[in-house]
Order: C-alpha cells, then sequence, then structure tokens
C-alpha cells in the first residue's frame, strides 16, 4: 500500500518509469546505493567500473525470467559520439542512438532501426530574476522570432515535432487547446522589443552546441538581437556545487526526457524547486498542476492543461522550440523490440531480446 502526500491520479503510470525503485524500509536517502543496489528487475549489478562500463547479470529470481533470454549485458561508455559510432561500426556494441551524425555514416540498411518515439525536449530557460528576462516582453520576443520549422529540420534532421513552449509531448493523452501555434512573427518581435537590442548569452553543454548554434544565427539575424554562445564539457556544464552553470547561467539550454506534465512543473517551475533554473514562480500555475493531479476525469484534466499551458505560453519561463523523436540503431545480430533512447516512462524490457552474435 502507498500513502500519498496529496493525490495523484496517474501515480500507477509513474511507477512504470525507469526512474522508480523501490528500496527497502531501512534505506536513508544519500547513502551510496550503488556499492550495494537492491532491485526486482531483470539483470543484477556484477561490475560497475566508473567512466569505463558496468555489467549486468540475468536475475534468475525476476518473475518472468523465462522471457529474458539474455545473461548478461555490458554498457560501455565513450567519451563523445564518434568514439561511440566507431566502437558500433567495429562490432564492439550492439546498439546506438539515433542521431544526425549516425544516420550520415552509416549505411542504415546494414543494420536495425526501432520504430521512433518521442524522447525529450531541449528547453531554452531564462532566469526571469535578472535584466533583460525580468521583462516577459523580451522573453516573448525570443519566442516569437525563433523558426521552429527550420530548427526541426537542421537541428533534428526532421526527427521532432514543432512545439508551443509547453511541456506536453504530442503522445500525451490530454493536448493542450485554444492557444495558437508560435511561429516566426517579425512584426511581433519588433512591438515586443521597442526599439531596444537585448544582447546575451547562451550557455550550454557539447551535446547541444547545433541548437545553441542556430538559435544564435536565428536571433543575430534579426534586428534588436545580439546574441553570443557558451559550449561547456558536459561535465562542467552538470558541474556539482551551488553555482553549477545550468541552474545559474542566465540563459541556457538543457534537455529533459519525458515524464508525467506536473513533474515538469514540480521540478523546473515550482518555487524553491532545486531543478529550477529560471528562477520562476507562479503560484496559479503550481495550483492547477495541483489540480491535474487530482484530477481522474478525461474534461477536468483537459480544462486544467489548457490553463496550465496558456501560462506556461504567456509567461515564457522557458522556450520548448521542439519535441524530439529517438529511434535505436541496432546490428542485425539483435532481435526482439529494443527501448528508445530515453525511454523514461517505460523504462528499458529486456524480455524477448536475443543476440545471435
Amino acid at each position: 500500500m502507498f500513502t500519498l502526500d496529496s493525490p495523484f491520479s496517474d501515480f500507477p503510470y509513474l511507477l512504470t518509469g525507469s526512474n522508480t525503485t523501490i528500496q527497502p524500509a531501512s534505506y536513508k536517502q544519500g547513502t551510496n546505493w550503488i556499492d550495494n543496489p537492491v532491485g526486482a528487475g531483470q539483470f543484477l549489478l556484477q561490475k560497475y567500473t566508473p567512466g569505463q562500463s558496468v555489467t549486468y547479470i540475468k536475475n534468475p529470481d525476476y518473475w518472468d525470467a523465462a522471457d529474458v533470454k539474455l545473461s548478461a549485458i555490458t554498457v560501455n561508455f565513450y567519451a563523445d559520439e564518434q568514439a561511440q559510432l566507431l566502437a558500433f561500426q567495429s562490432g564492439e556494441i550492439d546498439q546506438i542512438n539515433d542521431s544526425a551524425t549516425v544516420a550520415s555514416t552509416l549505411n542504415l540498411a546494414d543494420y536495425r532501426q526501432t520504430a521512433p518515439s518521442y524522447t525529450h525536449f531541449d528547453g531554452l530557460f531564462f532566469d526571469v530574476t535578472q535584466a533583460p528576462f525580468d521583462d516577459v516582453s523580451v522573453r516573448q520576443a525570443v519566442a516569437w522570432a525563433l523558426d521552429r520549422k527550420a530548427i526541426v529540420q537542421s537541428v533534428y534532421g526532421g526527427q521532432a515535432t514543432v512545439a508551443n513552449d509547453n511541456e506536453y509531448f504530442p503522445n500525451f493523452s490530454v493536448q493542450p487547446t485554444g492557444i495558437p501555434q508560435r511561429d516566426q512573427d517579425l512584426d511581433k518581435v519588433k512591438q515586443l522589443l521597442g526599439g531596444k537590442t537585448v544582447k546575451f548569452t547562451i550557455t550550454t553543454s557539447t551535446d547541444h552546441k547545433t541548437l545553441a548554434e542556430v538559435v544564435q544565427q536565428q536571433l543575430n539575424a534579426i534586428p534588436g538581437f545580439d546574441v553570443d554562445i557558451q559550449v561547456l564539457t558536459s561535465a562542467q556544464y552538470y558541474a556539482d556545487g551551488s553555482s553549477t552553470p545550468w541552474l545559474n547561467a542566465p540563459v541556457t539550454i538543457t534537455d529533459w526526457a519525458q515524464r508525467l506534465p506536473s513533474q515538469f512543473v514540480n521540478l523546473i517551475f515550482k518555487s524553491g524547486a532545486v531543478w529550477n533554473a529560471s528562477k520562476y514562480s507562479n503560484p496559479q500555475l503550481e495550483n492547477l498542476s495541483s489540480q491535474y493531479d487530482a484530477a481522474a476525469a478525461a474534461p477536468e484534466k483537459q480544462t486544467l492543461a489548457n490553463q496550465i499551458a496558456t501560462i506556461e505560453n504567456n509567461d515564457v519561463a522557458a522556450i520548448v522550440p521542439a519535441f524530439a523523436t529517438g529511434s535505436s540503431v541496432l546490428q542485425k545480430s539483435v532481435q526482439g523490440d529494443f527501448a528508445a533512447p530515453l525511454d523514461f516512462p517505460g523504462g528499458f524490457d529486456f524480455r524477448g531480446i536475443s543476440n545471435s552474435k
């Protein structure tokens, strides 16, 4: 039995996620779980070498162990995408996430591909407590200045869907309605800026360098913007400590894997949330999100989703330009349905997967 702090109609769905683990009653937050992991999944940790690899062996006590064909799984860690791609080409690894680089390098006919599914969005976050982004008209001007269709093509190679500055992925059962889709509108940008020139730097990691460059190019082509970018390594961008760039730089680009709608509000928009890079606070939004969690009927959820998305669209604490899709590229020796990359909601189910290599 679970006792929740507040009503949460989507709680059963949350339990299916790969971020949800069941710990012993004696578990204390902050202890080093990796030294003595406890779980009921398909595999057990055998060996972990930080920065190199992790190996799991089959869990004989898994409830459906008979359908788990693999005796072990090894995950190798690589410094960059190019190193991972070379490992895949050599046959050292059997799976790689699809990307523009992968698609342009490999002859995909020589491999298997999983069906694409929505995986994440790369959000442009503004610190709304600092000038010039303490002015909502400036944030709106940036939102109306972006050519989202061009971003979908140039950044994601067409493997994405245009978004409208809210976090309701296209495959969610509830979709906000009644909010016009933002597209590039230079007249509106000029009106919102009122003759001002807005100068700022976008800080991000190497993983999102392409998006940062495209946003920079689009904005700098429009009178009223002077944009620079700062690209850090992932270790630098997500560094530990109170001054970590991804939560403290005035403008950042960070990716977020698919989650339940209210999780985004609680993690990145709620006042005092640990990951609130925008330093944004809106009690009305938080209240509506709590009501959304408690609602069970679809019509009520629809009404609340419309209200939540309208606030996010108007306040623009973050710009969500596109929802990215992802697929996996597999060696032909791998058989079975493999999970998409960043498949947080469903986790990674290896039942029925085999490797003839």
